[in-house]
């Protein structure tokens, strides 16, 4: 399931509306002009929404003007794939069928609650959280406490990093500090030796005009 479907399926869900078939979601895009599946905006959402909200409306709203009669609601088709979290209306339980259908909800409560998370972050948060929920709220209690915990790890993995990093830099500056500190000590030692060499060259020039 793309992304466009998943998060209008889960806002759909929110506000009490389900039984869309995939058809349904390929007609929607097609009616808000959807650029991107995969990255659809908050716009595009809203206006998906409102449109199988009104098609819905209108279904199960049709009268027969000839006895003033409701005619019962136009059944959906519906294919397993693209069943809605069943929910128990006793209990208000909440279950996903996959990772996708889990993720697009996910998505919904962290935009809903002002957090900005990638596809790829959303998704493995969907897989380190259960499918089954009491209630919507757990859900989401649970959909933040692993936000939470992703930022918690991501940031000490960060921290290790800069740790090595700055390890890395200290040991780098003793070897440079030990090379130059080589390199000073063979200089000076070749100085001192080209003197000394000098002076006992100088000292027996000295002799040899004595001599002389």
């Amino acid at each position: 399931m793309n992304a466009f479907n998943s998060r209008v399926k889960s806002r759909l869900y929110k506000k009490g509306y389900q039984g869309f078939t995939k058809y349904d979601y390929t007609k929607a895009a097609n009616a808000i002009n959807l650029v991107d599946e995969n990255n659809p905006t908050k716009e595009e959402l809203e206006k998906a929404v409102n449109y199988l909200i009104n098609k819905q409306l209108n279904q199960i709203t049709e009268v027969r003007e000839e006895d003033n009669q409701i005619i019962e609601p136009l059944q959906q088709e519906q294919k397993e794939e693209e069943e809605e979290p069943m929910q128990d209306e006793s209990k208000g339980e909440i279950t996903f069928t996959n990772n996708f259908e889990k993720a697009g909800a996910i998505q919904e409560a962290f935009t809903t609650n002002g957090i900005a998370a990638t596809d790829i972050e959303v998704m493995g948060i969907s897989g380190e959280i259960k499918n089954k929920f009491d209630d919507h709220k757990i859900f989401i209690l649970e959909a933040l406490k692993a936000w939470r915990n992703y930022q918690i790890q991501n940031g000490e993995q960060q921290s290790d990093e800069i740790s090595s990093v700055l390890a890395d830099i200290r040991t780098d500056a003793a070897n440079f500090t030990n090379r130059t500190n080589a390199s000073m000590t063979a200089t000076a030692n070749y100085i001192n030796e080209l003197r000394a060499n000098q002076r006992q060259e100088f000292m027996a020039f000295i002799e040899r005009v004595k001599t002389n």
